[in-house]
């Protein structure tokens, strides 16, 4: 004689016990504790432009700084990780940083994103498993340099809005945070001559 088992309802019991979970954890923290989860909690990023004022046509960087809380670090650039120095290796889970245009942002077309100077990694050794490795990553203070062309007809203030995108870890990670961030200056005629 066979003996009948009920459908499983494993996969909607599963569906529900998550949806339960994810309630009461936003129920037990606050906005504001749930907001210091995210990487903006442990990185703070800010932008300055190399101009204060620049005349139409002008080319400069614009420094976006990025500051990692003591302990804690952010995975290098997706590019960088492509060719990083002898005995550094990537993460496979890794959340690259990235510096983007804000989406409908006036001033995106100033940027030149594929040409972004990333700073020097820093390896932080650590075993995920396979034996400790050296993984290559941004500590402390790094500074990235994101090119800059003034168009030819551009005048007045200007305004360039960024979005930068972390992931903060140190034996453990946080969410990734995508922090905005902006950089202004003057465009005019009679600004000084840039010297590059």
């Amino acid at each position: 004689m066979k003996s009948h088992r009920p459908p499983s309802s494993t996969g909607p019991l599963r569906m529900a016990l998550a949806a339960a979970l994810a309630w009461l954890v936003g129920a037990a923290f606050p906005t504001e504790a749930r907001a210091q989860m995210g990487s903006d909690s442990k990185v703070s990023v800010k932008a300055v432009p190399a101009r204060a004022a620049a005349r139409p046509g002008d080319r400069f960087p614009v420094a976006v700084g990025l500051e990692s809380a003591p302990e804690w670090h952010v995975w290098t650039s997706a590019s960088q990780a492509k060719a990083l120095p002898a005995g550094m290796v990537t993460f496979d889970s890794a959340i690259y940083t990235e510096i983007a245009a804000k989406e409908g942002s006036a001033s995106a077309g100033m940027l030149a994103l594929d040409a972004i100077q990333w700073p020097a990694p820093h390896g932080v050794e650590f075993d995920v498993g396979d034996g400790p490795q050296n993984f290559a990553v941004y500590e402390g203070k790094a500074i990235a340099y994101v090119p800059v062309s003034v168009p030819a007809d551009a005048a007045g203030a200007v305004t360039l809005e960024l979005e930068v995108t972390v992931q903060a870890c140190t034996d453990t990670c946080l969410a990734p945070s995508t922090i905005p961030v902006t950089a202004s200056f003057e465009v005019r005629a009679d600004a000084p001559e840039s010297v590059t």
